[in-house]
């Protein structure tokens, strides 16, 4: 990208807008190495051919930022998981059929088209003990239903709307009916098989309830509200932010001290991931990051566990999980060296898929130093020629000689990272008829003007903010005053009121006449 992505004044202005100019030029710039132009998708990268959807989760953060060949390309990819969603008769490569609703897991492309995978680590040769890719299905529905609440096409909505309304009624068909909270068993989950539900011996494990699956379904369940409001079905809409709130009461039993969700609840009632326990004693970070990038939490919550995830991380990174887990299922270190030990994987590697979610929740509640410092550890992994999908030794080194890989090769995960922190200025976050905005920069900086718009169908959004301090005095489109609805600290632009292409001015002062 050559074009400036947006141009600051005030004090630190110029490393802040140069670390924004770095960002986008990183993310338009190296993003179509990832586009494989005969099927029209894009893809992991490097020697993996393929799209993982616990990889690509991060991706979501770019859709407001992607146009043309690009966000084609990001939807074809969505897309794709859902036309091989399970439904109960499908088998996928090794044999396994998943039940109606279920995503996959990974989209093999090695033979010129996609093929599902619906178990994490099929090749392992012990995925009959696994579950089904239930926190994945969660990020899969998050993902396209903010693309399809951006592009705003109700002829493609139509036609994936079945598929999201299924896999809501898998993963609602999980809920247990003393808690509320969802039953999934080993290698269910975003940390695949880190997590090993409850283990009664090798072979044999009993669901557990993590908290993650609760977080993502939460999130797909009022992003899938809004699409159905789109399309004017309000008793689905109204079922499905009934079940929001109820899963979202059902995650206070998952609430550690009031300050950070525990990983899971086993089947017999044992809390894993309780930070100075017996057993069990480690902090889930996943889990905990995508709780404050979507607002589940309560602000105070949120921002209790980003200064945690902040102290424990060594380095700017979050961290997967601090120390390491001591109740991952057994098979965790078998036949995959990738998995590695203490640092690494999902035993204390920091992923950037996740770091695309955390710089939403560092943003979202003004940890501007800690966004900051992320994005330009991201910027200097990529600096370096070679961008994998994650660091090892809790965010200090690239992963080694056990998970190998040639020098040069970029991984699609860090992209979503690079757009996590450009979004996250201003969440653009899609509703049914409005797109909401919120300012996340730094009180000092007293003048942002965006130079690369956030697309919502076939309108332009340009950002700008005008004075210093922490609250927003008033709101110019395209130069007129503007009162839009203001919802939980967000201020919400109608879809019909907005012009084709908008500058949205965020006065941080009193209007001058």
């Amino acid at each position: 990208m050559k074009e400036k992505f947006c141009e600051c004044a005030g004090a630190g202005s110029e490393t802040f807008a140069a670390l924004l100019d770095d960002t986008a030029a990183a993310f338009f710039g190296g993003l179509s190495r990832l586009a494989d132009d005969k099927l029209e998708l894009l893809v992991e990268g490097g020697k993996w051919q393929g799209c993982w959807s616990q990889n690509y989760f991060g991706m979501c953060c770019a859709t407001p930022l992607l146009s043309g060949k690009l966000l084609d390309y990001h939807e074809n990819t969505l897309e794709a998981f859902f036309d091989l969603q399970g439904d109960g008769r499908r088998t996928d490569m090794k044999g396994f059929t998943a039940p109606e609703g279920a995503l996959p897991e990974y989209l093999a492309l090695w033979n010129g088209f996609p093929e599902p995978r619906y178990k994490n680590d099929e090749s392992s040769g012990l995925a009959a003990e696994f579950d089904f890719w239930v926190e994945g299905s969660a990020a899969s529905v998050i993902s396209l239903c903010d693309l399809l609440l951006d592009r705003r096409d109700r002829e493609k909505t139509a036609r994936y709307l079945p598929g999201i309304e299924k896999a809501l009624q898998w993963l609602l068909s999980r809920k247990d009916p003393r808690t509320g909270l969802l039953r999934v068993g080993p290698a269910g989950t975003l940390i695949e098989r880190a997590y090993g539900a409850t283990f009664r011996r090798e072979g044999v494990a009993d669901p557990g309830l993590p908290a993650g699956c609760a977080v993502n379904t939460i999130r797909a369940l009022r992003l899938a509200a809004e699409l159905e409001l789109m399309t004017g079905r309000e008793e689905p809409a109204a079922r499905y932010r009934n079940e929001a709130a109820a899963l979202t009461q059902a995650l206070e039993l998952l609430v550690e001290e009031d300050s950070y969700l525990i990983n899971y609840l086993d089947a017999d009632g044992l809390r894993h991931g309780v930070l100075g326990a017996e057993r069990f004693s480690y902090f889930e970070g996943t889990a905990n990051t995508d709780g404050a990038a979507w607002g589940i939490l309560s602000p105070g919550r949120a921002r209790r566990i980003l200064v945690k995830l902040k102290n424990l991380s060594p380095t700017p990174l979050a961290v997967s999980v601090w120390p390491v887990h001591d109740d991952a299922h057994y098979s965790y270190q078998k036949n995959d060296p990738a998995y590695g030990g203490a640092g690494s994987h999902w035993n204390g590697a920091a992923w950037f898929s996740s770091q695309a979610r955390y710089l939403l929740g560092l943003l979202r509640y003004g940890f501007f130093e800690e966004a900051q410092a992320v994005g330009k550890a991201m910027l200097a992994v990529h600096d370096t020629g070679t961008m994998r999908d994650v660091m090892d030794d809790y965010g200090r080194r690239a992963p080694g000689g056990n998970n190998p890989e040639k020098s040069g090769t970029f991984y699609i995960d860090g992209f979503g990272a690079f757009a996590g922190l450009l979004r996250g200025l201003f969440e653009a976050e899609y509703l049914a008829s409005a797109i909401a905005l919120a300012p996340h920069l730094p009180e000092n900086i007293t003048s942002y003007v965006q130079r690369v718009p956030f697309f919502w169908g076939g309108k332009r959004i340009f950002p700008r903010v005008t004075g210093s301090g922490s609250e927003v005095r008033g709101i110019r489109v395209n130069g007129k005053p503007c009162a839009p609805e203001r919802r939980e600290g967000r201020f919400l632009f109608d879809w019909d009121k907005l012009p084709e292409t908008a500058e949205i001015e965020f006065l941080r002062e009193t209007p001058q006449a």
